[in-house]
């Protein structure tokens, strides 16, 4: 039991301080949140250290008078926090650092929590969970809350206790509280190294910018909208774009789709989005002010959500495959493992380009 300054304790009956190890008759709790809070405390004052044996679950059920099940679930429990590792056949023994059960390595991926089925970040998350299938390597998963791009982002301490961190999402983009980059990161759809800390991994945006020419080259358009967005991934994609459509026609710029007149683009006029989410937002927009689908022949985006999110509006993209790139992002981590000192790179993917069928039903100026 611990005691504060503004405390009082009796000068002729000290107050009652359990033997070390052993259940506080005092505590108010059950049983099983007992022994859940006696190892972790042993853990914390360094008496459990890393690679300790804990004692065997029997006599952790008699010392806290649970029945052996309990007691065995709290520990269960314990190995599934990180704090334990259970070696079958030898006992339970307190986790080191970066290590789970059967001491493999552990690598930290960070994703958003709003939603955990079909966003790009899941479909990269299931490509690094094929690629660690059957390796050395575990991963853990980290859910972080979604705010607007300009935010204090606060990331989970616990990530730091892993061997590596993969970033999956436009976190280059936030101030980033807790980061102390001492763990290999890389980060999927980020821009900025964060101090030669992180390996970025995106869509070329060279190559998406060649795809995107093209495009409105083909069909005769002089002028084009760029839809910047202020993201460090998203600027790179509209600078590139712009780079290389100087010399075929006129541009002008656009924050995102909020500037944007709610009508399609005149006949010799395109839009050119940096964000999939960018491009449906205009498009849903443009829908409910028609009240039918309007054709997009004249805008394309980068990313290609729309051809992965439900509820997305059908649209002309540039993408790659989610899933392969997640299988990039664990590759880069196990390189960064497998190799203490390795360089940060950038690892630019390859993209594709995904044109819509023409319909006669959609609204065309």
């Amino acid at each position: 039991m611990e005691f504060t300054n503004n405390m009082i304790s009796s000068l002729t009956t000290p107050p009652f301080q359990p033997a070390p190890g052993q259940p506080d008759p005092q505590d108010k709790r059950n049983a099983a949140e007992q022994l859940r809070s006696h190892v972790e405390s042993m853990i914390a004052a360094g008496r459990f250290a890393p690679g300790d044996r804990l004692p065997p679950i029997r006599a952790l059920a008699e010392q806290f008078s649970l029945p052996p099940s309990t007691a065995r679930r709290v520990i269960r429990e314990l190995c599934d926090k990180g704090l334990l590792t259970l070696r079958h056949g030898s006992g339970t023994y307190v986790r080191a650092r970066g290590e789970k059960n059967d001491g493999r390595k552990v690598i930290a991926v960070v994703l958003w929590s709003e939603d955990k089925i079909s966003s790009y970040c899941v479909h990269a998350a299931s490509g690094m969970i094929d690629a660690a299938e059957d390796s050395e390597y575990l991963l853990r998963f980290y859910y972080v809350p979604y705010y607007d791009y300009t935010r204090t982002l606060d990331l989970p301490e616990e990530i730091w206790d892993c061997n590596a961190v993969a970033f999956l999402g436009v976190y280059d983009s936030f101030e980033l509280r807790n980061f102390r980059g001492n763990r290999p990161c890389v980060g999927l759809e980020m821009h900025r190294s964060l101090q030669g800390v992180v390996s970025p991994i995106s869509i070329d945006p060279y190559a998406a910018a060649e795809l995107a020419v093209a495009f409105f080259r083909k069909r005769g358009i002089r002028t084009v909208i760029v839809s910047t967005m202020f993201t460090p991934l998203h600027r790179a994609r509209s600078d590139a774009f712009l780079d290389l459509w100087r010399q075929y026609g006129h541009y002008r710029t656009v924050a995102s789709h909020r500037e944007l007149p709610e009508q399609p683009p005149e006949e010799t006029e395109g839009i050119f989005f940096s964000s999939g989410t960018d491009h449906n937002f205009f498009l849903s927009a443009l829908k409910k002010k028609y009240g039918a689908p309007v054709a997009s022949d004249r805008m394309i985006s980068v990313d290609g959500k729309s051809l992965l999110l439900p509820g997305y509006e059908p649209a002309n993209t540039i993408y790659i495959d989610w899933q392969l790139a997640g299988r990039v992002v664990f590759s880069e981590c196990r390189r960064r493992l497998e190799m203490p000192g390795a360089d940060v790179r950038r690892i630019c993917l390859m993209p594709q380009l995904h044109l819509l069928p023409s319909t006669t039903e959609a609204i065309t100026r």
